[in-house]
């Protein structure tokens, strides 16, 4: 079986394997490390030990040498005072000293007097090592120093290792020396190693135990870490850890406490935004399909506009016909009337010499009975007077109903242009009302989208808000992380948790930012449609001012063409006077010829009859007086009809030029109307772009809502 890997090892056994390791360390550094120094410095210690008990040793001998100078006693005596002395001194129960000298020869020995007095410089030890020559050497080289060789202890044959310090005296040549056996010194090592690995073994146990003790207790925290990390895991944030203590098992419980408080608050926040961009959203796109409906309807306008403007430019067109027609109809009524003036005149003229002819009938009759003959070439002339004034008459009667025909198809004429061009005043207010309407489209389009663009900068700070939490989120998915990873096995849940987390965290970031980049292109839409419906409503405005042109325009054409038609209904009842007029003159005529006739027939009774034909000539006077207030009358209202056409003539002038002026305001206001046309549509378009911007909003936003749906708070 593979042995796993230490970080994937259960969290109880790494903590388990440190009292473990630290025993097999505190064993191993006791055996290779610590007492084996300790053993350096124990051996060292008690070389100390020998050093100073070889130079009390020395110093009895350098008391010796000095009373030999103070000259207390000979050196004979000191030496062998000295000698007994040293044999005497003992130290450790069984530490003693000799002397020997540099020959080598041993002068004092206490354990082996046998010695005394031997040469010892072919003595070696077990090892084969020259003993005594080695403490001569050091001595003569360094003056004292330690020396390692085997010998017997006291009382036993068998050699034993033994380390001996030795210093010279010069002014007498001795060497004194003293050592320690080495396997005494070894001996309370041991006893002294067995209680340090004792005390060792027994301190593991205890790190054992307490290791136990915490790791049981640690794993119980953390597998109740891990199952409130799992449930988290699956979205169960009602839950909470219980705190029990305050070491960093604690601080990790509080740590996840607080995350799952943060993480519901995120959540709630989360949702309670998402269920606030839902609803704004769902705002956004009722206004946009009411922005929408606008467009078209204004779209609708501006065609039905744009084919009223049609209708109004045919209307000036036909009302610019009908006034040429007009112009014609007053230039023949012109025509007719100075043909009927000369006819007047001619009428005056026959009046004249009919009233001329009465005076020379008077005359005649008067004469009457000097000649029959002047008075037949008188009546002669009376009747070629009465038969030139007939046709005169004949010919002023075709007049006056020629220019009766005339002004009733100038009236005719004038109706016509009157309705139609009440037909075109009709059809601008219409144009100046859809314009009006087209232009409330444009401020409902205007506010709509106003409010759309607030709504959007609503969103902006939603989205902002969001986005915060999203961060917020990353960087608790990344403390919790590594959490998770100090934690090991143990927080693996815990890791699952904040990966988790951090996706959340993350599709959470990309939606806001696909929702911050929709609402920037949204709020750049809606500030292009702002422009489109600005520059819609400049143009509507100049339509409006054209229309209201045109319609003044054409309110001056209606109250030419009514004017025209009062004047025309003036000619007419003026025309059927003359007829009236004409008649009366015909009767009297008529008359004339008859009383022209009987005067004829009568010749031969003018003696006779002389009194009536003075009556009858009174009455032709009077008729010739009617006549002429008839004709001076008449000459009167030719000059009226005259200066009417005149005046008729003009107003059909100013007619055209306002047809004119009004073709091009039609012209104007069908650019301005094509404009409009345009424009609608780009704000048809960008409404539509806005329209499915809102859309996605609205489908990133039930995402975010079906993620935060997840959780269990």
């Amino acid at each position: 079986m593979q042995l796993k890997h230490y970080r994937d090892w259960p969290i109880f056994w790494k903590i388990m394997i440190i009292p473990l390791i630290s025993l097999v360390l505190i064993v191993a550094g006791t055996e290779l490390v610590i007492l084996p120094r300790f053993e350096s410095w124990l051996l060292e210690q008690e070389k100390l030990k020998v050093r100073n008990v070889v130079e009390l040793a020395y110093q009895q001998i350098v008391q010796g040498a000095k009373s030999v100078e103070e000259k207390h006693i000979t050196i004979e005596d000191a030496q062998r005072q000295v000698l007994e002395n040293i044999k005497q001194l003992r130290y450790g129960g069984t530490g003693y000293f000799w002397i020997n000298d540099l020959k080598p020869r041993m002068i004092m020995h206490p354990t082996d007097p046998k010695l005394d007095g031997t040469d010892l410089s072919g003595y070696k030890d077990h090892n084969g090592k020259f003993i005594f020559r080695e403490f001569v050497k050091i001595c003569r080289n360094n003056g004292e120093g330690f020396v390692a060789y085997m010998w017997p202890k006291p009382g036993e044959t068998a050699p034993a290792k033994k380390i001996s310090y030795v210093k010279l005296y010069k002014p007498w040549g001795w060497i004194v020396g003293s050592g320690l056996y080495v396997d005494a010194f070894k001996n309370r090592l041991a006893v002294l190693h067995e209680t340090v690995l004792a005390a060792s073994i027994l301190l593991s146990l205890v790190l054992i135990l307490f290791a136990w003790s915490v790791g049981r207790g640690i794993k119980r925290s953390i597998d109740q870490g891990c199952a409130f990390a799992a449930a988290i895991a699956s979205g169960d944030l009602s839950g909470t850890l219980a705190v029990t203590r305050t070491d960093e098992i604690g601080v990790l419980a509080n740590s996840l406490n607080a995350m799952v408080a943060g993480l519901k608050s995120m959540i709630g926040r989360i949702t309670s935004n998402a269920n606030e961009l839902a609803a704004t959203s769902t705002e956004i796109s009722q206004a946009s399909c009411t922005m929408v409906l606008s467009a078209e309807q204004q779209a609708a306008d501006v065609v039905e506009s744009f084919a009223a403007s049609e209708e109004i430019h045919h209307l000036i067109d036909k009302v610019a016909r009908d006034v040429d027609g007009l112009n014609t109809s007053a230039s023949e009524s012109s025509s007719a009337v100075i043909e009927l003036a000369t006819s007047i005149e001619e009428v005056a003229q026959n009046m004249e010499n009919l009233v001329f002819s009465v005076d020379g009938i008077s005359d005649s009759i008067t004469e009457m009975t000097e000649s029959i003959r002047q008075i037949d070439a008188g009546v002669q002339t009376l009747k070629d007077t009465s038969t030139d004034t007939a046709q005169s008459v004949l010919q002023f009667n075709e007049s006056i109903r020629q220019i009766e025909a005339y002004t009733k198809e100038s009236a005719a004429i004038s109706d016509k242009v009157l309705s139609d061009a009440e037909t075109g005043k009709n059809a601008v207010g219409e144009t100046i009302a859809g314009i009006d309407v087209i232009m409330q489209a444009s401020r409902i389009t205007a506010e709509a989208i106003n409010a759309l663009s607030e709504k959007a900068l609503n969103i902006g700070s939603i989205v902002t808000v969001i986005e915060e939490i999203s961060h917020q989120t990353n960087l608790l998915a990344l403390n919790a992380s590594i959490i998770a990873a100090q934690a090991g096995e143990h927080g693996r849940g815990f890791g699952v948790v904040a990966l988790e987390i951090k996706h959340l965290a993350e599709r959470t970031g990309r939606s806001t930012r696909e929702i911050a980049d929709m609402i920037k292109g949204v709020q750049v839409e809606t500030s292009r449609a702002v422009i489109a419906i600005a520059a819609s409503e400049e143009s509507v405005k100049t339509g409006e001012t054209l229309s209201t042109k045109a319609g003044d325009a054409l309110a001056k054409i209606v109250d030419g063409v009514e004017k025209t038609a009062r004047q025309m209904a003036e000619i007419a009842r003026t025309t059927k006077e003359q007829a009236r007029s004409s008649e009366l003159i015909r009767s009297a005529m008529g008359h004339v010829s008859t009383m022209s006739n009987a005067i004829a027939e009568t010749t031969h009774q003018q003696r006779k009859g002389s009194e009536l034909i003075h009556a009858e000539v009174d009455r032709v006077r009077e008729f010739s007086s009617l006549v002429m207030r008839s004709m001076r009358e008449q000459t009167k209202v030719g000059d009226q009809i005259s200066s009417m056409t005149q005046h008729v003539t003009e107003s059909s002038s100013r007619i055209k030029e306002a047809c004119a002026d009004q073709t091009k305001s039609g012209k104007r206001i069908q650019d301005a109307v094509e404009s409009i046309q345009n424009s609608a549509s780009t704000v048809l378009k960008e409404i539509r772009v806005v329209d499915s911007g809102v859309s996605k909003l609205g489908t990133n936003t039930k995402s975010l809502k079906q993620e935060t749906a997840n959780f269990k708070l």
